[in-house]
């Protein structure tokens, strides 16, 4: 960590997602990786690229749960962090959605630049995609953790609050 501190904030980001690119690859698309990728992806404005990253997490991370059951392969995410980072991917997918221009702004605190993300249909698909996620999130969600029930429902309101905005409700009853 000593080596980053003589950089500036932009250029440690760059640094740290270069090591977790390549680390993914040598990994073979662990679950911690991708789950730190998502994050770091999208703080460091690069939307586009956090959403393939969940996605290849929803689907690496899903597939090794289904196997765990069977009892094959053990390298399965925690019940917590699986709903932890869906929640903060339907968060995400809700952040270009919210914007009236569908800019998303450098959330990160650095100087670092926006970036268009274009939404077609209103960002309606966004939307819906972030519903279905939080779908997914509720499978493995222990009821008795009041804290990522919070966080599930803030996130519903979330995707529920912009449907509202964006008046299309009857989009939902094809949920």
């Amino acid at each position: 960590m000593y080596v980053f501190a003589c950089l500036d904030s932009r250029q440690s980001l760059h640094i740290s997602k270069q090591i977790l690119e390549w680390s993914q690859r040598l990994t073979f698309n662990s679950s911690l990786i991708l789950r730190h990728l998502t994050r770091l992806l999208f703080l460091a404005s690069v939307p586009y690229l956090a959403k393939k990253t969940l996605h290849l997490y929803i689907q690496v991370v899903g597939k090794a749960w289904e196997a765990s059951k069977e009892g094959v392969g053990e390298d399965k995410d925690e019940d917590s962090k699986w709903v932890e980072t869906l929640v903060f991917g339907a968060r995400m997918l809700c952040a270009s959605v919210g914007t009236p221009t569908g800019i998303v702004s450098n959330t990160s605190g650095s100087t670092g630049s926006s970036q268009y993300v274009p939404t077609d249909d209103d960002g309606i698909d966004e939307i819906l995609e972030a519903a279905s996620i939080l779908e997914k999130a509720r499978t493995r969600l222990d009821e008795k953790d009041k804290r990522l029930v919070a966080q599930v429902l803030l996130a519903e309101g979330i995707v529920w609050g912009l449907v509202g905005i964006k008046g299309k409700l009857a989009c939902l009853c094809f949920l």
